[in-house]
């Protein structure tokens, strides 16, 4: 059996969350499936890592009020809290967990406006001197995306991305090309806090494009083109 994102053949796979489950939004209807791909237990746990990075720092970013996120801020700030461990080592690790993020906050006015995650800018009634900011690694928001599109494919054509097709990441708009994405592209939603909009390329099994939609405010692009 082959793992979904490393491609490597293993006796016995695991069922990995394409999504994880701590980013659905308290708002998912409970009867609403949540895609999944078959990976081995590296793969998954590794993910697991980065995903539980990127939730913390996000939600860092996220307002209580964001219709596409309900639940997440007050999710990721538990999780952080000692007071909610199950155990005394539980609690050590959300300690050590909130120590971390916490050195890593910093004064909005410090980051260069071109630095700035696109759709996480400045609301229009928010003051940049009282304003808050965190950096997310642009390599683990790209190692996330890169998970999300294999696992995609798997579910949504039936295969893998074969390793002599590779996928390319963008965090902002592709202009005209994303106009046509959405006008011919298909359409799925797992509820209100995550959208997906992909398309297949013709006279190409595997070559593909999307737009990827978390909480109404983290947007990926990416295509999938063979290796040149």
């Amino acid at each position: 059996m082959k793992c979904t994102y490393c491609l490597q053949e293993f006796d016995k796979l695991t069922d990995d969350h394409i999504f994880p489950l701590s980013w659905y939004p308290d708002t998912t209807p409970e009867n609403i499936s949540k895609w999944k791909a078959p990976v081995c237990s590296t793969c998954n746990g590794d993910f697991g890592r980065i995903e539980e990075e990127l939730r913390l720092r996000i939600a860092h970013c996220l307002g209580i009020m964001d219709s596409g996120a309900h639940g997440i801020v007050e999710k990721a700030m538990r999780s952080l809290k000692p007071g909610y461990g199950r155990s005394p080592d539980d609690s050590r690790r959300r300690l050590r967990k909130w120590e971390k993020i916490k050195k890593e906050i910093m004064p909005a006015q410090k980051v260069p406006t071109a630095a700035i995650l696109p759709g996480f800018g400045l609301k229009w009634d928010q003051d940049l001197l009282k304003t808050l900011a965190i950096e997310i690694p642009r390599d683990l928001l790209e190692r996330f995306a890169e998970k999300i599109v294999k696992g995609l494919t798997h579910v949504f054509c039936g295969h893998c991305i074969p390793s002599n097709y590779r996928i390319i990441v963008r965090l902002d708009s592709l202009g005209e090309f994303e106009d046509l994405l959405i006008k011919y592209g298909k359409h799925e939603a797992r509820g209100p806090g995550i959208e997906v909009i992909y398309v297949k390329v013709a006279d190409d099994t595997y070559a593909m494009a999307y737009k990827i939609v978390i909480w109404g405010k983290l947007v990926f692009y990416s295509y999938v083109l063979p290796t040149q």
